[in-house]
């Protein structure tokens, strides 16, 4: 049996515990050392599509089915397809998974969803939802450290609840417990997700809108914008209610959103945790409208003039490997950039026609070490 280089062992452990950013750092560099190794590229390309840049997922999925193919790799980049509405690939896939295993119940449901989600509309919210996870390979379940020890202290908790029955505690644990819940379900706003007093009234078909949902769909991109407004995720809250902006809702629905889009907040560097790509941008660009990015590439056609800065950025490509897009970039700012190195932007989705530009919040540029 061949023992597993000190590299893989260390990346498949920050795989199985969820640090994707650990394992894409540590084997990147090493791409060299390990130029034929299958294992090796799907730990990177699965670290990479769980950090939400499916272009690398793509790119290191497509180098390991070279060397050898394989079910899960392959099951991975259907999805990746689909993700890129490349709906043909995506069926060849599956039609080759099932040649090879006829019984393999993920790429049989993943042509039942072409079949079920005939149009275009019915495709995006499918991507938009947790379904499309039913399509990929389980999880390893792992249990680190910090989760045992949240185990054993509830274990504790609740032999105390239990003998605190006894002494009529009970009420005094539950508070105790309630204090230290993390969800902020007493934040100001989150009474307005509630749809009841409309009855049901969601849609209107008398206008030409760029997304056609049901009533059950509205309401549940409400939903899930409640929950994430809960856990202060305003980002991605943001996304869902340019859905219903730019669908077939009724203008009760829309105005709904429009107050809720007032108690939004945009993240900063400091909070920023989301993991919005160019190509999902690009793909479904009303959605993302007024969202926040944080992007890395190298500056082109930069323009300096009074108190504002324009260049283009060419996303992706601050290590010179891969080009995902060019985009444009605002910053009414006047500070010294320097043209020959990466930078970094934050900056917010702003519509222009048929395209969009970022009105950048802040740049960063730093040296990259050879």
């Amino acid at each position: 049996m061949i023992k597993k280089p000190k590299d893989i062992k260390k990346a498949i452990e920050y795989l199985d515990q969820g640090e994707y950013s650990k394992a894409i750092r540590l084997l990147e560099s090493k791409i060299p050392l390990y130029v034929e190794n299958k294992e090796f590229y799907v730990i990177l390309a699965k670290a990479f599509f769980y950090t939400g840049d499916y272009s690398g997922a793509k790119l290191y999925f497509d180098r390991g089915q070279k060397i050898q193919w394989d079910i899960d790799s392959a099951l991975f980049t259907a999805v990746l397809s689909l993700k890129r509405r490349d709906f043909n690939s995506a069926l060849r896939i599956w039609l080759d998974i099932l040649d090879e295993n006829p019984e393999n119940k993920m790429a049989k449901s993943g042509l039942e969803a072409l079949k079920k989600y005939s149009t275009m509309e019915e495709l995006d919210y499918f991507l938009l939802s947790n379904k499309i996870n039913k399509l990929l390979p389980k999880k390893k379940f792992y249990l680190r450290r910090p989760t045992i020890i949240v185990l054993i202290i509830v274990f504790i908790l609740l032999t105390s609840i239990f003998v605190s029955i006894k002494y009529n505690l009970v009420d005094k644990v539950f508070d105790s417990i309630s204090n230290t819940s993390s969800k902020n379900y007493n934040r100001e706003g989150i009474q307005d997700f509630n749809l009841k007093d409309l009855n049901n009234n969601f849609l209107d078909y008398s206008k030409l809108s760029t997304y056609n949902f049901t009533g059950a769909q509205i309401e549940e991109f409400f939903n899930v914008a409640s929950d994430l407004f809960v856990d202060d995720k305003d980002n991605r809250v943001r996304t869902y209610l340019n859905l219903i902006k730019y669908s077939n809702s009724n203008e009760l629905v829309k105005k709904r959103a429009e107050v809720l889009e007032s108690y939004l907040v945009d993240p900063d560097w400091s909070n920023y945790s989301d993991d919005i790509s160019f190509t999902e941008v690009i793909n479904s660009r009303y959605q993302y409208e007024s969202c926040i990015v944080k992007w890395k590439g190298m500056i082109s056609n930069l323009e300096i003039k009074d108190k504002k800065i324009k260049f283009s950025l060419l996303v992706g490509y601050d290590d010179g490997k891969v080009l995902e897009g060019v985009v444009p970039v605002e910053l009414n700012e006047n500070i010294k950039i320097q043209e020959n190195l990466p930078i970094e932007v934050l900056g917010k989705v702003i519509l222009n026609n048929d395209t969009f530009y970022l009105d950048a919040k802040s740049i960063m540029q730093y040296i990259v070490r050879k």
